[in-house]
């Protein structure tokens, strides 16, 4: 018997928030991203705090992201800072294999695993 924990078992509980739904993500990324609880905390808050636009700050993480990769494309695990709301934070993009094997990005802090 099998007892891992999925990254869709992860997603249904919401400990991973599916990010792919995202319009500024969906545009941006061709492989399935989610990030942490953290994370998506830092996302709403910037959203309902400063009634900004969830896709907006999105586009924004998810630009930096870009930036970051094309300077180092050979990378599994890619930090990056991104400003939201005058707070400096630090991310980490995971790629990893998902529940069937199929690469998925995960968006975390950097402190996170």
């Amino acid at each position: 018997m099998n007892s891992a924990y999925t990254r869709a078992q992860a997603i249904r509980d919401r400990v991973l928030i599916d990010l792919s739904q995202i319009d500024s993500m969906r545009r941006g990324w061709i492989i399935p991203i989610a990030c942490t609880g953290a994370v998506w905390s830092i996302i709403d808050q910037a959203a309902h705090g400063a009634g900004d636009d969830v896709s907006r700050i999105c586009n924004d993480i998810a630009t930096m992201a870009k930036f970051s990769f094309s300077q180092q494309p050979e990378v599994h695990r890619l930090y990056f800072k991104v400003f939201i709301m005058g707070i400096g934070y630090t991310f980490k993009l995971c790629l990893d294999s998902g529940d069937a094997r199929e690469p998925v990005l995960t968006l975390m802090l950097a402190g996170e695993h």
